[in-house]
């Protein structure tokens, strides 16, 4: 009996001390989205819109020329991922990043893979950066 209270004790400790270190990523961090083929020159697609709150962040990118894509990530400290999909304004693609997350900021890479602009069928590497304010 002891050792579970005294487990779960421990257990509410490190969970109480995991929350104010999420919560300092807490916010919306705007930016820019950029993309290209593979080893290509990148440019930009977009802005994007990020608001991280604790362990998990929702995201939407005005996608230049129309159309939006809009996704999810989780949080860990200091790596992040994501996932969406965009349509509208001629495109329709899937989409995945990954990338790190400081007070302030934060960055990601992926790919785009689908229908873009022009109705041209493929993938393309993008890279993501934001700050929070």
């Amino acid at each position: 009996m002891r050792r579970v209270t005294l487990g779960g004790a421990v257990a509410l400790v490190a969970l109480a001390g995991a929350g104010p270190v999420l919560a300092q990523y807490d916010g919306v961090y705007s930016g820019q989205v950029q993309c290209g083929p593979t080893g290509g020159q990148r440019v930009p697609v977009g802005t994007i819109r990020v608001t991280v709150a604790g362990a998990s962040f929702t995201y939407e990118v005005q996608v230049t020329g129309g159309g939006v894509e809009r996704g999810n990530g989780s949080v860990t400290a200091p790596s992040v991922s994501a996932g969406g999909s965009a349509s509208g304004g001629g495109l329709r693609y899937d989409s995945s990043y990954s990338g790190q997350i400081m007070p302030g900021s934060l960055w990601m890479t992926g790919s785009q893979v689908g229908t873009f602009a022009g109705g041209v069928r493929g993938d393309r590497q993008c890279s993501i950066g934001a700050r929070r304010g």
